[in-house]
């Protein structure tokens, strides 16, 4: 994909996700036919945030680049066609445009124990190695 232009599209580029980290979901699979929607995390995280969680833990300068819509739909576009990158735009563009910025206790419920933080998931994982 080409390098992402720098954005002014605020409203995606500073919305907070709700993390999960890996093993929290590989330990417990989410069917649809449960008819409910599990939001899970202990935190909402933006993605600069999320960055200088790896950051700290890696010794290295992981950054998060905005891109406009706009952007984002062209470089996609040269890389998977349009029809997908239309549909990758609009669902990103969904997911960040603040609607989701919400705490939940899916992983409580599901798992019977507090969701682990993305901060002690990022230390768990480097220090496997698997981001040396």
């Amino acid at each position: 994909m080409a390098p992402p232009a720098k954005s002014d599209d605020a409203s995606c580029n500073a919305s907070k996700l709700k993390t999960k980290p890996c093993a929290t979901v590989h330990a417990n699979p989410i069917r649809p036919s449960t008819g409910k929607t599990l939001h899970l995390g202990p935190r909402l995280l933006s993605f600069d945030e999320v960055t200088d969680e790896i950051n700290s833990v890696t010794n290295r300068q992981v950054t998060y680049p905005p891109i406009s819509s706009d952007d984002y739909r062209a470089a996609a576009t040269a890389e998977v066609g349009a029809d997908f990158a239309n549909m990758l735009t609009d669902l990103m563009t969904e997911i960040l445009d603040g609607r989701n910025e919400s705490i939940g206790d899916g992983v409580q419920r599901a798992l019977g124990r507090p969701a682990r933080d993305f901060r002690d998931y990022c230390k768990s994982t480097a220090a496997t190695g698997t981001w040396a």
